[in-house]
């Protein structure tokens, strides 16, 4: 997550470690750029490894930054490839988390106030609107039509 003298470091500060998802994010668009080769079929081997730590995050209830790692990564990994289990983890940071705290939606589309909007929080939005889709569960719905 940080460089010293031109070296990964990955040590240090890491507050919600909200950013998890950008080198594994930009891997997959590589891997997208180069389909069916070898160079691509590295580059989609890199984006797994990369991607693969972040799974366990999808229970995470301590952050609002889901949506911005889960897009970034298992979305366009299950675009690329169709494979049902990555859906599914896509959808499950949106669908339980969501619906969890539909209650408390500012959780979920705002960080301190209501006038409080970061791209971070609002790519949570996409996140919802598809658990709402896949789980047809309005509560989620009417959270993603309140902040789209």
């Amino acid at each position: 997550m940080y460089t010293e003298r031109g070296r990964w470091r990955h040590g240090g500060e890491a507050w919600t470690h909200w950013c998890d998802g950008f080198l594994p994010g930009m891997l997959w668009i590589i891997a997208a750029r180069e389909p069916g080769d070898a160079e691509g079929d590295w580059w989609m081997k890199q984006a797994e490894r990369y991607s693969r730590p972040l799974e366990p995050r999808q229970y995470d209830r301590e952050v609002h930054d889901l949506g911005f790692i889960f897009t970034s990564t298992y979305k366009r990994w299950f675009d690329l490839t169709d494979d049902a289990q990555l859906k599914s983890c896509w959808c499950k940071p949106g669908a339980p988390w969501v619906c969890d705290f539909a209650r408390r939606a500012h959780i979920c589309v705002h960080s301190l106030s209501e006038d409080s909007l970061f791209i971070d929080i609002m790519m949570n939005v996409g996140i919802i609107f598809y658990a709402a889709r896949e789980t047809s569960n309005a509560g989620c719905l009417d959270i993603a039509m309140r902040h789209r």
